[in-house]
């Protein structure tokens, strides 16, 4: 309990000597007659903050109220002092449109996503925004230990009609129906009681849920079946989804190519944390550029779905890509039958039954002997309460014997 107490206080001086939270965004409707350089300070306080004078560009973001987020040049670091990952990005994330962020492995997507939010520091250039908040979910979710509704309702009330819709939409009404106390269920700390995919929704819920206006997510539908993301995509992002309803503005970093039709606006980073090309899916497809260089896995990933006459679509297994494939094996092999007398005829057989019937016979001898002992227990104190001490040698002489045997016979069958 030292231990754990020790490491705990580690972990919050740590935190509590780290470098202080510095949103460096900058309102794009700032209020009349009041200054502010960050949306996360008040006027006071940055007055007590010298800021370096810099170059500010030449075209400001709108003030028509279209825009939510505007970046102009803005190069982002995980900390202050570190070379920056995102290098002079500038782009423009309009209200209620659904833009979706693109680009290999390790380019700087959720570095870039945490810049916007203000979370990690920018070592040059401006980003403007006209949202104070935002609903976030992250590669990793975020769970309480809580109950479901808990974990889905967050810090905002209780609405039945609209929290039995987020519950449908994020796929969660089978997996809530077969748990022990359903919408009461406990989930344990950080949600070890669920799978990764379930958590996954439950945080995305949480998001939906919140009727925020602007929605920041950071690949959430990675850690989901086919069949289940198909059902989320369409059910929030697609034509007739929740977000569409609502008119919420997302931003969406996704490696589901074949998701970006339905995007309004797609940015694509290189591997180098530069922004190589952004448009709308139309444009893109005309260019020479990163998304033209998608295009067969593109074409491949629209092959593998099929529209059904509901209107929904289906991923026919046998077009699968190949790690997908792979997937779908082993959970066909953890689903095999084992248990065929067949199997272990042919292993008793191999190692030869009189091995077997010896091992067998060790174990019961073992079993037996190591139990008579608790048993011979019970006589022994029934006796000694009736006839005194004089019946100890005789039930110590019994006791010694079957733990000999038990010993003997374990040594035995282990050998």
């Amino acid at each position: 309990m030292i231990n754990t107490a020790t490491a705990c206080f580690g972990r919050i001086q740590a935190f509590l000597e780290s470098d202080a939270r510095r949103d460096h965004r900058m309102p794009i409707n700032p209020l009349p007659g009041v200054e502010t350089y960050g949306l996360g300070m008040s006027p006071i306080e940055n007055n007590r903050k010298s800021l370096e004078l810099q170059q500010f560009p030449s075209s400001a973001p709108t003030q028509d109220g279209t825009d939510v987020i505007v970046a102009r040049n803005a190069s982002f670091a995980w900390s202050f002092g570190s070379p920056p990952v995102i290098q002079e990005a500038s782009f423009t994330i309009h209200r209620h449109k659904f833009t979706f962020i693109i680009g290999p492995v390790g380019s700087g997507k959720t570095t870039l996503l945490k810049g916007l939010m203000g979370e990690t520091p920018s070592s040059k250039g401006f980003v403007y925004s006209s949202s104070m908040n935002a609903a976030y979910v992250e590669q990793t979710p975020w769970i309480i230990n809580g109950t479901i509704r808990s974990n889905i309702l967050g810090v905002s009330t209780y609405e039945e009609s609209w929290y039995k819709n987020v519950v449908w939409a994020c796929g969660l009404e089978k997996d809530i129906t077969i748990m022990p106390n359903g919408h009461s269920t406990q989930v344990g700390s950080a949600g070890i009681s669920l799978s990764g995919g379930q958590k996954q929704r439950l945080a995305l819920a949480r998001a939906v849920y919140s009727k925020q206006s602007f929605i920041i997510l950071d690949d959430v539908f990675s850690g989901l079946d086919a069949q289940t993301e198909d059902h989320v995509f369409s059910e929030l992002l697609g034509d007739r989804g929740l977000l569409r309803s609502l008119g919420s503005t997302v931003l969406l970093v996704t490696h589901a190519i074949h998701r970006l039709p339905y995007s309004d606006y797609i940015i694509a980073l290189d591997s180098t944390g530069h922004v190589a090309e952004q448009g709308s899916f139309e444009s893109l497809q005309t260019s020479n550029g990163y998304l033209r260089q998608l295009a067969p896995r593109l074409k491949s990933s629209r092959g593998n779905h099929v529209e059904n006459g509901d209107g929904k679509t289906t991923i026919l297994s046998s077009q699968l890509p190949v790690e997908i494939k792979e997937l779908v094996n082993e959970v066909a092999e953890l689903n095999r039958q084992t248990g065929e007398r067949a199997v272990y005829s042919y292993y008793f057989s191999s190692l030869g039954w009189t091995r077997v019937a010896i091992y067998t016979m060790l174990v019961v001898v073992f079993a037996v002997s190591s139990s008579m002992t608790q048993l011979l227990l019970t006589f022994w104190t029934g006796s000694a309460a009736t006839r005194g001490n004089t019946v100890n040698g005789f039930y110590l002489g019994i006791y010694g014997t079957l733990t000999l045997i038990a010993f003997a016979s374990l040594i035995s069958l282990c050998w």
